[in-house]
């Protein structure tokens, strides 16, 4: 029996209205999946940053919080590299959350897991940042940890993004998190790859974009399919299991 549910969605990449790259319609992608979302019945939705198509755009926030709030599935957001932090809180929730160091994260517990929602938009975790991780870590004694983050903190084999666009003091977050005492499971985006990696007590899973997914088996860049993929995360008193669901993309 399923507790909880959280859906994660991540690496969207919404775009002008007119912009279709690689000849996919990345409006239609989303709109499509969240049709598909809604008969998995989620609790929550978690979708890990990169809203935007290159340079972020207000009204794209705008675009995107509508077709969540069409929905009526609560969510939560963090950022990605192609995000803007204050555009992203005030158009997708209201109100500029964030801080003197344009970084938006927060923790929560659901279903006995301490989570945590961290903030990777510029390439890399503010010292600030860092310190409010290593205190969320402590708070988390006694409790299983869950962190969503847009980039992976380990590098995972796609050379490419690990070369080009890795999280740049991932080293230093996995430290702090190796420190809990137990199992951290962490969800992440960024790769456009389905991907898990296991790093002593952190496994690190990658969730596939709504753009399209990368060949991570050549060192530069290779489109290996236009498949959409989101993740599942069901929450039961036998602990935690997930997978991937694929759905055909819209492309022309």
């Amino acid at each position: 029996m399923v507790d909880f549910r959280i859906v994660q969605l991540t690496d969207l990449h919404i775009g002008d209205e007119d912009e279709y790259p690689f000849g996919v319609n990345l409006r239609a992608n989303l709109i499509h999946v969240m049709a598909d979302v809604e008969r998995m019945n989620p609790d929550l939705l978690v979708i890990t940053g990169d809203f935007c198509l290159g340079d972020p755009k207000f009204e794209n926030y705008l675009w995107i919080q509508q077709q969540l709030d069409r929905s009526g599935i609560p969510y939560e957001v963090i950022g990605g590299n192609h995000d803007d932090i204050s555009q992203m809180t005030t158009g997708l929730i209201g109100e500029d959350l964030s801080t003197e160091e344009d970084e938006y994260y927060f923790s929560d517990l659901v279903h006995d897991y301490h989570i945590l929602y961290l903030d990777s938009a510029k390439g890399r975790l503010s010292d600030v940042q860092l310190d409010w991780v290593r205190a969320e870590i402590i708070n988390a004694k006694g409790h299983p940890l869950m962190v969503f983050i847009h980039h992976p903190p380990v590098t995972s084999g796609v050379p490419h993004m690990d070369r080009k666009y890795p999280l740049q003091n991932g080293h230093q977050l996995m430290e702090i998190l190796r420190t809990h005492e137990g199992t951290v499971q962490v969800f992440s985006g960024h790769y456009h790859v389905d991907r898990c990696v296991v790093a002593d007590n952190v496994v690190v899973h990658i969730t596939p974009s709504l753009f399209m997914q990368l060949f991570p088996y050549t060192e530069g860049f290779s489109i290996d399919h236009y498949q959409v993929g989101y993740r599942v995360i069901d929450f039961t008193e036998k602990g935690v299991q997930h997978a991937v669901r694929y759905l055909p993309g819209n492309r022309f």
